[in-house]
């Protein structure tokens, strides 16, 4: 399939995120088992590319002018006290690189999308602080970084690598070049267990696979609209342990849809 192609289902797939809410869990995880099921990995970052694209508040100074959010700073404050070297991966527009270099660290972004990634770079140097956001790869971590005393996963952006093993190689990664207790800040979507809905999209969205060759989907991937991962506690320490990571904090920060909610958690290498 042609990019161009795989532009236009996007868009699709996008509309049909639009559809009314109130449907069922069943008729949802039709839905979304379906489009997971027939979307092969190009497809999916097309789709998550585009949605990003039509997000216009991400690449505007009111957004990245914010500063840190209330959580966030107190797991700042709380953690990386006396750490210096940060790295933000997935630094989005560069809210968060901002906000921490102003708060005294010596932080730098990475972000694989490239509107965001120019955005950042320019928004930044505008503010006196050039050459502190760079593009990354996709689904990993950034290739370009250095040693650092701790790394902060820019805003939900965990729950947007797909694939277990992805996850836990990036958080590999990150633990290599953070020193014994350096701290990992997560944020992603989560629930208290796994409900009817993504277990019913993930059996659909694999018995599709079969036809095909696609990556197989996880209990925990769902479109939101673009493919996201919904965590259990047990299932994100689950992934930093296989990391060489420890859980030592985790909180729920409000609510996103359902039994969904926004969290965050912070993780210190071993």
């Amino acid at each position: 399939m042609s990019a161009g192609w795989r532009r236009a289902l996007a868009g699709v797939v996008l509309a049909s995120a639009r559809i009314p809410t109130g449907l069922t869990q069943l008729s949802r995880a039709a839905i979304n088992g379906l489009w997971l099921g027939v979307l092969s990995d190009a497809a999916l970052r097309a789709l998550d590319e585009r949605y990003y694209d039509a997000a216009a508040v991400y690449r505007s100074a009111d957004w990245n002018e914010k500063g840190l959010f209330a959580w966030e700073r107190e797991l700042i404050e709380e953690h990386f006290a006396g750490r210096e070297r940060i790295v933000v991966a997935a630094c989005g527009g560069g809210r968060e690189v901002l906000a921490l270099r102003r708060e005294g660290f010596d932080a730098t972004g990475y972000e694989p999308h490239p509107g965001l990634a120019g955005y950042a770079a320019r928004f930044l140097a505008d503010r006196g602080h050039p050459g502190r956001a760079h593009s990354s790869p996709r689904d990993g971590f950034p290739t370009e970084a250095v040693a650092c005393d701790g790394v902060v996963v820019g805003w939900g952006a965990y729950s947007l690598v797909r694939g277990r093993d992805r996850r836990v190689a990036l958080l590999g990664e990150a633990r290599r070049l953070l020193p014994q207790g350096g701290p990992v800040l997560l944020s992603f979507f989560a629930r208290e267990t796994f409900s009817r809905e993504l277990r019913y999209t993930m059996a659909l969205a694999n018995r599709l696979q079969r036809l095909g060759r696609g990556h197989p989907i996880e209990l925990g991937d769902t479109l939101a609209p673009n493919l996201v991962h919904v965590f259990t506690r047990a299932q994100l320490a689950d992934e930093l342990a296989a990391a060489g990571c420890d859980l030592v904090a985790y909180g729920v920060i409000g609510p996103a849809d359902g039994g969904t909610n926004y969290a965050a958690a912070i993780a210190r290498a071993e």
